[in-house]
């Protein structure tokens, strides 16, 4: 009577079995028979002697941040993973022809990343959404992406001509190199689905297998090298600092009594203080290196002071109304007068003056009134009454102005010049 009860039941149950296999679909089936067993902790090969070889590549999706102050650089990137696990195989003839399959990457062993320099916090790599595909013979391509906000050393030397180069490091904390390592085959990153910036133009990435800290693990190295768009930079900073410098300069050319000459300068030199401060405000305040834009700031604001300080002495030349010194004068003479009467001396006759320049022909005309001025007075001896202190004022305004603006255009050419080249000074 009990063989016949047991016969019975396990009748019913293959029969409820039959039934149930019936109304289930082949990839129901398949993940039954795939998953009844496995165990997702457990290393995905049979030989656990041998390491788990994970075919790696990285694409960039875009830029979305780059605090150089703060050293923030935030960056959507994806990496494709691809391994095996060989206890996930199947033969699709038995399964409908089922080639492949969908799973949340939560129910299958993957390998653990998690990112190096994270900004602000600890950051794993995937995310729910992020599903795995296994294919019949074991093959699992998984394409985790995550928005990644690493620190990024910046340096300004150039700016605002610099380069910038950032890392991302993505490790395998869990686990050593002679247990798993990532297989780089391309070194190239996919930049097709990259986007543009407004500030930066990406000139290459690259990713490459390292070793990270002293456990020897093995990690995956994004290299990015971005060059800065400096278009608005040279706009807003760079060309109005080269008009004011020009305009400080034409401070020589106002006439002493206007009253406006220390005016200006006293603007300019104010105005070389808000521009520094605006550059301060874009760049990182290091003291190593420090950005050779500063250099040209404090240049100006050396320049600067120079014309103020040497427009009052001219005013004060001015405004002296005693007799000139001797030395004064037979300087004054040999700047402004002995080198026009040497240069006039030297014309052949009156009858070549119809083939003088124009410049010939002012220069001729300023030794006549000099000539002229001497004859005129009683004493030609005394030179000290042709030399006047506005004279004086009139040479001192020339020689300066001409001086600081061969100082202001060689250093001005000489500091851009290196920046955009990426040269030191």
């Amino acid at each position: 009577m009990k063989i016949e009860v047991t016969f019975f039941v396990v009748v019913v149950a293959t029969v409820a079995f039959v039934v149930d296999s019936a109304n289930l679909t082949h990839s129901e089936i398949l993940y039954e028979t795939l998953f009844t067993k496995y165990n997702k902790y457990l290393y995905p090969v049979l030989n656990l002697d041998e390491p788990i070889l994970i075919d790696t590549t990285a694409f960039v999706v875009s830029i979305n941040k780059f605090d150089e102050i703060n050293g923030e650089f935030e960056v959507t990137c994806a990496f494709t993973l691809i391994w095996k696990d060989e206890r996930l195989t199947w033969t699709p003839t038995e399964y409908g022809g089922k080639q492949s399959f969908l799973l949340p990457h939560d129910l299958v062993w993957r390998p653990l990343l998690s990112l190096m320099q994270s900004y602000d916090h600890f950051q794993m790599v995937g995310n729910a959404s992020q599903l795995v595909r296994i294919y019949s013979n074991g093959t699992i391509v998984w394409v985790p992406a995550n928005v990644f906000k690493v620190i990024c050393s910046v340096d300004v030397t150039y700016f605002p001509f610099d380069s910038q180069t950032c890392h991302i490091n993505v490790s395998t904390w869990s686990f050593t190199k002679d247990e798993l390592r990532f297989v780089i085959r391309h070194t190239d990153v996919d930049l097709s689905l990259l986007s543009s910036n407004s500030q930066w133009n990406v000139i290459s990435v690259s990713v490459s297998n390292s070793s990270c800290c002293r456990m020897n693990y093995d990690s995956i190295n994004l290299k990015m090298v971005l060059d800065r768009r400096s278009d608005f930079f040279v706009v807003y900073i760079i060309i109005p600092i080269l008009f004011l410098g020009l305009i400080n300069i034409c401070v020589f050319l106002m006439p002493a009594s206007s009253g406006e000459r220390n005016s200006v300068a006293i603007t300019a030199f104010l105005s070389f203080v808000v521009f520094m401060e605006m550059v301060n405000s874009n760049v990182p305040e290091s003291s190593s290196p420090l950005a050779y834009l500063y250099y040209y700031m404090l240049f100006m604001l050396v320049y600067s002071s120079a014309i103020l300080i040497l427009s009052i002495v001219s005013l004060r030349i001015y405004d002296r109304d005693n007799t000139v010194p001797t030395n004064v004068v037979k300087a004054i003479k040999y700047l402004r007068f002995w080198k026009l009467k040497c240069t006039c001396r030297a014309k052949p006759n009156n009858n070549a003056v119809t083939d003088l320049t124009n410049d010939e022909k002012e220069i001729e005309k300023d030794v006549k009134d000099f000539e002229n001025d001497i004859e005129a007075k009683a004493d030609p001896s005394d030179e000290s009454e042709v030399i006047n202190w506005k004279i004086v004022g009139k040479t001192y305004d020339k020689y300066c102005g001409f001086i600081l603006g061969v100082v202001y255009i060689f250093f001005t050419a000489l500091t851009f010049g290196r920046l955009y080249s990426n040269q030191g000074l």
